[in-house]
């Protein structure tokens, strides 16, 4: 929070009250009031305190105004180090308006987007660790971006091509789900082939009518912040339902590493329709 010491005292007073209000006593782990810049003062919060998980709204700025002022949740999904709870605005108000309740953690059906990185396996744990607790049903989802660079992409049948990916695909999706998911929990698999990764998994879990995302994170460079959202924060922006972001270093519960990981963590070297098609006749001028 920014302001002087009177404005930090009413703020303590007004934290205290919603506290006494919203949880039982059991449940209430204080208050904490901060002077300063609010991404940086939640992240360092999160990290002295050892918090597990930070949960927030989200404006959900689109056009002009994502132009001019990026949401204080988008930019603590990029910063933080332990999993971010991002909730739509819009969607906890007809949620509210709709059933008079918010039923924020009672989570049927969780999206998980794969792209077979390690912040990937990292969210996908945590989406294993929640849906035991809420019997949930996972849907293993990824996006085959197909950009050919062949110089006469006419010749090459690209159906074969998409349907190739698609198998190639679906069977590293179901390698993973034998290496990471436990027989108690039911999962599902989506491959869509082409579209912008952020705007397929916000569509898809429209679509699904999914409960929960559940992604990786991957921090970039502060330069290349300035012209490249991560698909996370894109998804935080207009997701239909809450999404938990994870990066990569946060700690899923029971995460131990072993020689399994390594061999799901190949599965991302496969080859890229970017960078090589399959039976590409040559040409010669």
């Amino acid at each position: 929070l920014q302001g002087d010491w009177s404005s930090d005292v009413c703020s303590s007073d007004l934290l205290g009250r919603l506290s006494r209000k919203a949880l039982a006593p059991p449940r209430r782990g204080g208050t904490l009031v901060c002077i300063g810049q609010p991404v940086r003062e939640i992240a360092e919060a999160a990290r002295s305190l050892a918090i597990d998980v930070v949960v927030m709204t989200t404006h959900g700025y689109t056009g002009f105004r994502k132009m001019i002022r990026t949401s204080l949740a988008e930019r603590l999904v990029r910063d933080s180090t332990c999993p971010v709870l991002t909730i739509n605005e819009a969607f906890s108000d007809d949620r509210h308006r709709n059933s008079g309740i918010l039923p924020i953690t009672n989570w049927k059906k969780i999206l998980v987007p794969v792209d077979f990185t390690k912040s990937a396996l990292n969210a996908l744990r945590y989406a294993i660790a929640l849906a035991g607790e809420t019997n949930a049903r996972i849907t293993l989802f990824h996006v085959v971006n197909m950009e050919p660079t062949h110089p006469h992409p006419a010749v090459i049948n690209l159906g074969d091509v998409q349907k190739e990916m698609r198998r190639l695909v679906e069977h590293n999706l179901d390698v993973l789900a034998q290496v990471e998911i436990p027989d108690s929990v039911e999962f599902e698999k989506s491959v869509q082939i082409g579209g912008t990764t952020s705007e397929a998994i916000v569509q898809t879990a429209r679509q699904l009518d999914s409960d929960l995302v559940v992604m990786g994170t991957h921090h970039y460079s502060w330069w290349r912040n300035l012209s490249q959202a991560d698909n996370a924060e894109r998804v935080v922006r207009t997701a239909p339902c809450p999404v938990l972001s994870v990066p990569e270093k946060a700690h899923p519960p029971q995460s131990e590493s072993t020689d399994a990981e390594s061999n799901v963590l190949c599965l991302n070297t496969i080859p890229s329709p970017r960078t090589e098609m399959p039976h590409q006749p040559k040409y010669h001028s």
